[in-house]
C-alpha cells in the first residue's frame, strides 16, 4: 500500500525518479507503472544500460527514458547525465523526456556517496521510491500473486484465477527470487494447465 502511494504520488509530476530495489523487486515495473500513469503515458520509455550510448534529449520526442541499474554506469557517464538533468531542469521539465533511473543498490548507499549526492542525487533524493523485498511484505503476496496471474492468463489467451490452497502455498515460499521468480513460476503454471 505504501509503494502503491508513492508512486501514485510520483507519476503525475514531470521531475526524474530513482528506483531501487533487490534484483528482481519489480524496478522495472514500478517504472512502467510511472510512465504508463505519468505524464509522459502514450510516448515511448526508452530503456538505457551502461551499453548504450546516450540520445540527444533535445531531439527526443515526449516520453520516457529509463537509466537501468546505474551502479553499472562509469562514473563519466553519470557525471554526463547529471549536467544533461541540470540542462533539463534550466528548460523545464515538463518540456522533455521523463527520465528514470533504477538501481539494486539501496538509496542509503547512493546518498552516502559524496559525488552522487552533489550531483544526481540532489535531484533523486527526493524523488526516491524503495521497493521492499518480497520476502518482507508475505501478506501483500495473494494480491501481487494474483495480479500476476490475471496479467500473464490475459497474455496466454486465458481466464486464470489462482486458488486458495495455491496462494497458501505461495505465501510459504521464501522468495529468495524475489518478483521475477514469482512471475516465472506463475507463467510456466500457467502455460502447462
Amino acid at each position: 500500500q505504501e509503494l502503491r502511494e508513492r508512486l501514485a504520488a510520483l507519476a503525475p509530476l514531470d521531475i526524474p525518479a530513482f528506483v531501487t530495489g533487490e534484483a528482481g523487486s519489480g524496478r522495472s515495473s514500478a517504472v512502467r507503472a510511472l510512465h504508463r500513469f505519468g505524464s509522459t503515458r502514450g510516448g515511448n520509455l526508452v530503456r538505457i544500460d551502461a551499453n548504450t550510448p546516450t540520445p540527444d534529449l533535445r531531439t527526443r520526442p515526449r516520453g520516457a527514458i529509463e537509466l537501468t541499474d546505474i551502479e553499472n554506469f562509469p562514473r563519466p557517464a553519470l557525471a554526463d547525465w547529471c549536467e544533461r538533468i541540470q540542462d533539463l531542469e534550466r528548460v523545464g521539465f515538463a518540456r522533455a523526456s521523463r527520465i528514470f533511473l533504477t538501481s539494486a543498490l539501496p538509496l542509503a548507499e547512493w546518498l552516502a556517496d559524496a559525488e552522487f549526492s552533489a550531483g544526481l542525487g540532489r535531484f533523486l533524493r527526493h524523488a526516491a521510491v524503495e521497493i521492499p523485498p518480497l520476502s518482507t511484505h508475505l501478506e501483500d503476496l495473494p494480491e501481487i500473486a494474483q495480479l500476476l496471474c490475471s496479467r500473464i492468463s490475459q497474455r496466454a489467451g486465458r481466464r486464470q484465477r489462482l486458488s486458495t490452497a495455491s496462494l497458501v502455498y505461495l505465501s510459504e515460499k521464501p522468495w529468495p527470487g524475489e518478483l521475477r521468480e514469482l512471475e516465472k513460476i506463475l507463467e510456466r503454471a500457467i502455460t502447462f494447465t
